[in-house]
């Protein structure tokens, strides 16, 4: 079927709501009860693995949106998808976005500087 996604009733929570809310947790948490920064260069090597974790982040949304929309399925992880998308990041991995999703979480969660 080709056109307006289904919706899919029922489903709670959407799931970039939990990706968003665990990051404001940790924002949160952080703010509370800061943790204290590990210097040296055990420091400086997790603040570049954030940086390389945020840059796979953006690599793995441009390249599994640009499948989707190759494919002309729906972006909507609550919506029924119209076809199967097994090109791109999907032959790699079953979702990429909520891999990309997660790689953001590890990202963000590095010590500030």
């Amino acid at each position: 079927m080709t056109g307006i996604a289904k919706p899919r009733h029922g489903i709670i929570p959407w799931p970039p709501v939990i990706y968003v809310a665990a990051i404001a947790l940790g924002i949160a948490l952080g703010l509370l009860y800061p943790l204290p920064w590990i210097g040296d260069i055990f420091g400086d090597l997790m603040f570049g693995v954030g940086w390389v974790a945020l840059f796979g982040v953006a690599m793995l949304w441009i390249t599994a949106i640009r499948a989707m929309f190759k494919a002309r399925t729906t972006l909507d992880p609550n919506a029924e998808p119209d076809h199967l998308v097994t090109s791109g990041p999907f032959g790699i991995t079953r979702n990429p976005m909520y891999l990309a999703n997660t790689l953001l979480l590890i990202g963000v969660s590095e010590p500030d500087r």
